[in-house]
């Protein structure tokens, strides 16, 4: 499959972001199954209140080796890094 043995996803990490942790996942998986979450998502309808919603997403990969010297944290700077380009390049 496209990830490792181990999933974590972290509910809610900001106001509308999410963090998704793919241990023992290459980024080039990684980012495959983020265009594919993302191709899904801009594919459904949701119902809100009787309302329908097209909803688009925006996702930014990032990796840090197991032998990086980086703490966790710098994985969500450079996962926040790459969703910001993301956006400014949809803009």
């Amino acid at each position: 499959g496209l990830v490792g043995s181990e999933m974590c996803i972290r509910d809610r990490y900001g106001v509308d972001e999410f963090a998704v942790i793919l241990p023992h996942t290459t980024v080039g998986n990684a980012s495959t199954l983020a265009e594919q979450l993302q191709q899904k998502v801009e594919r459904e309808t949701f119902i809100v209140d009787g309302h329908k919603l097209n909803v688009t997403i925006s996702i930014g990969v990032a990796e840090i080796l197991p032998d990086s010297t980086n703490a966790p944290r710098d994985l969500i700077g450079l996962a926040d890094n790459r969703l910001y380009e993301v956006k400014a390049d949809d803009r």
